[in-house]
């Protein structure tokens, strides 16, 4: 029997406690209700969760859109090889880490390593419970005479990077490139696999390779680079078929 903000569960056979049903959800008072059927109770339960879902997704797009203004373009201080500039992690992470903070959300990173390559997944998720993800899979950056773990590291690096301006939509730049206009952009995950694949067909020295065209790795190369790039490397692969 009810009384006030108390039910007695009695009925169901689990004890004679008297319940205090004040901050209960709408499906955990129907749960002690003995007169609403497993079934239907199954589905309230359902019905409740997808409407916080949706709140929780909500609530992550409204806090997402108050703070995007808020985002800053972060300096590329990072230097490559001729000097192509890009923003350096520490960086990004300390210019938006207290805007993160202040409007509820927390990002981090999984790591997928595969045989010759590994994938990246940068997560942001909001106090309300929602998330949203970027994944990028990219080669091992095996160039110079990096070993196993610094290939890794540097690949890794470049993935975080990428996955978290991209999921943010952060711009970085705001550094003259010694006068001649603004900063050089390198290749994305794409290029970077496409043309990883033909170092691979045409069974091409990487370091040597790298040192003819002179950049460290493949995440050094420009967009501006990359046809030409792309275009030697077919013509290394089609000597190498024809031999």
């Amino acid at each position: 029997m009810a009384d006030g903000n108390l039910t007695t569960i009695e009925e169901r056979g689990l004890s004679s406690e008297r319940v205090d049903q004040h901050g209960l959800t709408f499906a955990q008072r129907v749960a002690l209700d003995t007169s609403v059927d497993i079934d239907r109770l199954e589905k309230i339960i359902q019905m409740e969760r997808e409407s916080q879902r949706h709140e929780a997704e909500r609530a992550f797009n409204v806090a997402l859109s108050d703070m995007q203004p808020e985002l800053p373009a972060v300096e590329a201080r990072g230097r490559g090889d001729k000097q192509a500039k890009y923003g350096k992690l520490e960086d990004i992470q300390a210019a938006i880490r207290p805007i993160l903070q202040k409007h509820g959300f927390a990002v981090r990173f999984k790591v997928h390593d595969g045989e010759n390559s590994l994938a990246v997944e940068c997560i942001l998720s909001h106090k309300g419970g929602h998330s949203d993800s970027d994944r990028i899979s990219l080669p091992y950056d095996k160039t110079g005479s990096k070993n196993d773990v610094q290939a890794r590291g540097s690949t890794v690096s470049y993935g975080k990077r990428y996955t978290l301006c991209n999921i943010l939509n952060i711009q970085v730049g705001g550094e003259d490139n010694d006068g001649a206009g603004s900063p050089q952009e390198t290749i994305g995950p794409e290029q970077m696999t496409e043309l990883d694949d033909l170092l691979k067909r045409s069974k091409a020295d990487r370091a040597k390779f790298f040192a003819h065209i002179k950049v460290e790795g493949m995440a050094d190369i420009t967009t501006k680079q990359f046809p030409a790039v792309k275009k030697l490397l077919e013509r290394k692969l089609k000597e190498a078929s024809n031999d």
